[in-house]
């Protein structure tokens, strides 16, 4: 028994010189994320064995090299690790079991993730929803409205708690009785805007967690927020932009989160409105997936329970749509009669197959079919492939 305890002390001193390791390389903000996996894969959790000239040839910036190599930065890790426990604050490394596995699978995720709150695991269905700061009263519509719909799913929502559409999200999950998390540019001993301060307070008192890569002490910067967006798209299983400019922050999450291989959505808006204007690229530029609903997005998850698909095929299905496209169809859309009406008959098909049958130009139909798209008659799944719908006020019964 007595060997047995020693042993555990020893176990347990290993991994708090490794949690140290990972904590000293997380206070180096300047290391790239990329650049600090790389030298965890080089070096192993041990990576302060290897001397500032292994760390320049391992690309790592020489101020940060220098740094890094300096004894000193210890006692900066055993500062961080004190604050932490002080304040309640609590943490995560690459290697620790609970560390959430969709964001350790993409290729730059942070070596630490500091956390306050409920610790973090992340359930079954995750979304994460982001937007312009300077949103419209319809991006806060739409909002509450799919957050609504998607209520009953129990899924996470996940956003960036900045201004707009990012503290929408969050106050519409917790208004539906669901999870959210909220990713900060910052350390967690700061709330940026300081406007926000009582909904942070508000999501960890529902149970919510705050979630920063940045250890406390740690302001926001400019060039911190991209970063802050690649840990909302990697934590979730889709990203959903509702509304953003042509040059906004919600465009490099869509990127990124493509650049994980997960799903990105858009909401279409207003063609003369600059918020929508990026949501409506990404659509255009077959980046994302047009929704109108919750329930759109539901449903190309695959989140939709197959009976609710059952019930609504009996409700709107072929004949109904098929005699909606006879005689309701507008005239704007007479050219693609024929396309929907195949669609109605054989199921979604691929893009591609479309155009082998239109033998329209990609450019033509792409214009097409996102008109049918935005007046309610098709809907584009996850993968490219087209489906004839009924429009949801024809459903309303």
């Amino acid at each position: 028994m007595g060997n047995w305890g020693r042993g555990k002390h020893i176990f347990a001193a290993v991994d708090a010189i490794r949690d140290l390791l990972f904590l000293r390389l997380s206070l180096e903000t300047s290391v790239p994320p990329r650049l600090a996996v790389a030298l965890l894969q080089e070096f192993g959790p041990d990576w302060s064995r290897a001397g500032v000239g292994a760390l320049l040839e391992a690309g790592i910036p020489a101020p940060a090299a220098s740094r890094l190599a300096d004894p000193t930065g210890w006692d900066q890790a055993e500062l961080l690790l004190k604050q932490c426990q002080e304040r309640g604050f609590g943490y995560m490394t690459l290697e620790d079991p609970r560390y959430p596995k969709a964001l350790a699978r993409c290729d730059d995720p942070p070596v630490v993730l500091y956390w306050r709150g409920q610790e973090p695991v992340v359930p079954a269905k995750t979304i994460a929803i982001v937007g312009t700061r300077k949103c419209t009263p319809y991006g806060r519509r739409m909002t509450r409205s799919i957050v609504q719909d998607l209520a009953g799913l129990n899924p996470l929502i996940v956003s960036g708690m900045a201004l707009g559409i990012d503290i929408a999200a969050h106050m519409a999950a917790l208004d539906a009785g669901l999870l959210t998390w909220g990713i900060f540019a910052h350390g967690l001993d700061r709330i940026y805007p300081p406007s926000h301060k009582p909904e942070a307070l508000r999501i960890l008192d529902a149970g919510g967690t705050l979630l920063a890569e940045f250890p406390p002490g740690v302001p926001s910067r400019p060039y911190h927020f991209p970063r802050r967006n690649r840990i909302v798209a990697g934590l979730a299983d889709a990203v959903l932009v509702v509304e953003t400019k042509l040059e906004g922050g919600s465009l490099i999450t869509a990127g990124l989160t493509l650049s994980y291989h997960r799903e990105v959505f858009a909401l279409p808006g207003p063609v003369d409105r600059a918020e929508s204007a990026g949501c409506n690229f990404l659509i255009r530029e077959n980046s994302a997936a047009l929704i109108s609903s919750g329930r759109d997005l539901a449903e190309s998850m695959d989140w939709v329970p197959r009976r609710n698909r059952k019930e609504q095929a009996e409700l709107f299905g072929p004949s109904v749509l098929l005699a909606a496209l006879e005689n309701q169809l507008p005239k704007s859309l007479e050219d693609l009669r024929p396309v929907l009406i195949w669609l109605a008959r054989e199921g979604p098909q691929h893009q591609e197959a479309i155009a082998a049958k239109t033998l329209w130009s990609p450019q033509f139909l792409a214009s097409r079919l996102l008109e049918a798209e935005l007046r309610g008659w098709l809907f584009v799944r996850a993968g490219g492939y087209a489906e004839a719908v009924l429009p949801s006020e024809m459903r309303s019964h």
